[in-house]
């Protein structure tokens, strides 16, 4: 099946800065410098953002964020802090399927 946009969104999500879960901070501890793999990291924040009914998840300023790919969840916005980048993977193996997937 092919990925993309939704084209009948939802309302738009509301970005909380003053709860906002940072990815480079506890328990995630994101490197965010280009190199290493922090799919792990910002996965498990979103999770967690999922877990507690939503929220924002941020991910740092001036930080390149190197992932795979990354399984959004229902209520969770993901935020980009000024000249935060996600910089994508060219390794197969950073890149997990979805639970139901074959």
């Amino acid at each position: 099946p092919g990925y993309g946009l939704d084209p009948n969104p939802g309302p738009e999500m509301e970005v909380d800065l003053e709860h906002m879960i940072r990815v480079t901070d506890a328990p995630y501890h994101a490197k965010g410098d280009g190199k290493t793999n922090d799919r792990a990291a910002i996965q498990a924040a979103i999770d967690a953002a999922h877990q507690a009914g939503g929220g924002t998840v941020g991910l740092t300023a001036g930080k390149t964020f190197y992932t795979g790919n990354l399984i959004m969840k229902s209520n969770v916005v993901l935020y980009f802090e000024e000249g935060a980048m996600l910089k994508q993977s060219g390794n197969p193996q950073d890149y997990v399927k979805p639970v139901g997937e074959a």
